[in-house]
């Protein structure tokens, strides 16, 4: 924190807007470190946990499972999914669902794909767990979701 004194009362290129904002972000980082429970004491711990929700986001059309995030990131496949949950509110496999759900109706609504190739496009491997999933996830079949759509 003197830092920011020094800065204040030093040379005059040390004396800027800029010099003192990074000082105030180092300080409040400094402060944060030592609050328990802080995002930033979380963050240094669990950083692994960002790298596995960023790789299902990008990777989530290509069918992949938990256990594929897991071994990319590094960490055991149960604790991955116990912290995932408690970090974000649903498991990893909830979360790969919503996301092939909210892909999948983007696309109904639309384009006037078929329904084996939004399937495909989302990650099933086939039109029947598609529709499976789709209807026990959103409540209603696909074909029937791009209906009412259309309605």
């Amino acid at each position: 924190m003197w830092d920011f004194f020094e800065l204040v009362s030093g040379p005059a290129w040390r004396n800027t807007d800029l010099a003192r904002l990074i000082q105030f972000h180092q300080i409040f980082g400094r402060l944060a470190e030592g609050i328990p429970g802080s995002r930033v004491q979380e963050g240094r711990s669990v950083s692994w946990l960002q790298r596995g929700l960023e790789y299902m986001e990008i990777h989530y059309t290509e069918g992949i499972s938990v256990g594929d995030v897991s071994r990319h990131i590094g960490v055991d496949r149960t604790h991955f999914t116990k912290q995932f949950r408690k970090t974000y509110g649903l498991t990893p496999i909830e979360h790969l669902q919503q996301m092939k759900m909210n892909r999948a109706k983007q696309l109904l609504e639309q384009t006037g794909y078929t329904l084996t190739e939004i399937a495909h496009s989302v990650g099933y491997p086939d039109l029947f767990s598609f529709s499976k999933a789709f209807k026990k996830i959103v409540g209603i079949s696909p074909n029937g979701y791009r209906q009412k759509g259309e309605s």
